[in-house]
């Protein structure tokens, strides 16, 4: 997906979920997964925080969707009444991945590729600090596990703060992950080699992203640039 925003042309059905996400068609010819302001719900601090985790999850590697900016016009708001929830503006948008479904926690660890990509899922999470763990998996062998839907990430969440960002424990590993995927030392010192090479100015980036409508000021993203980096040293110093 581009940095310049585009524009969803049709709104095809709702997917579920607590954020009443939506599958669309892009200006691009491709489809999404999009989620957007909502009338008496305060969704743009999730929005936000699925946008940055999204970007530095495809930064380090990990097994995550490819995320973006989709805008959304009345138009076809009114005309789909699986859209008819949301408010005309930017959102928060995920490039579609065919054929996968939601699994039941952590499966499918006799695929060859799948302990990394658990490993970078457990590098990433213990980095962003995640409060929801949901894993997909591809309907087709081989049964490739990826993550979507990150809104309930960061110390606070849903509704977090820069104060819960700054009194945030130092980072860890995500448990979950792996004591359920089995990880060993190895895996996650080779998960953190993409981790080592994240400058500062990818953070600034994937902060940066987000439009000024989702909420998010100047503050609450500069204490998300610092709270990621320093992050980012602590997980970094576990195997040096």
């Amino acid at each position: 997906m581009p940095d310049q925003a585009g524009n969803v042309v049709t709104a095809l059905k709702k997917v579920g979920g607590f954020s009443k996400a939506v599958r669309v068609r892009a200006d691009d010819g491709r489809m999404y997964i999009v989620k957007g302001l909502q009338a008496g719900e305060d969704m743009g601090p999730r929005l936000f925080v699925d946008q940055v985790v999204g970007r530095l999850g495809t930064a380090i590697g990990a097994p995550v969707g490819e995320v973006g900016v989709l805008s959304i016009n009345e138009q076809i708001i009114d005309g789909s009444l699986s859209a008819a929830h949301l408010t005309p503006g930017p959102m928060h948008a995920c490039l579609e991945v065919p054929r996968v479904n939601v699994g039941w926690g952590v499966e499918h660890l006799d695929v060859a590729a799948n302990p990394h990509r658990f490993a970078l899922l457990a590098t990433l999470y213990g980095w962003c600090g995640a409060d929801d763990h949901q894993f997909f998996y591809s309907l087709d062998p081989p049964e490739l596990v990826y993550s979507f839907d990150h809104g309930h990430f960061f110390p606070g969440e849903p509704l977090w703060s820069p104060e819960a960002l700054n009194e945030a424990p130092p980072a860890e590993f995500d448990r979950v992950i792996i004591e359920a995927a089995f990880l060993s030392s190895t895996a996650l010192r080779q998960s953190l080699h993409p981790l080592a090479s994240i400058t500062p100015d990818t953070i600034a980036k994937a902060v940066g992203a987000s439009p000024v409508e989702w909420g998010v000021d100047l503050n609450a993203r500069i204490a998300t640039a610092t709270f990621l980096e320093k992050r980012r040293h602590q997980l970094l110093k576990q195997f040096s």
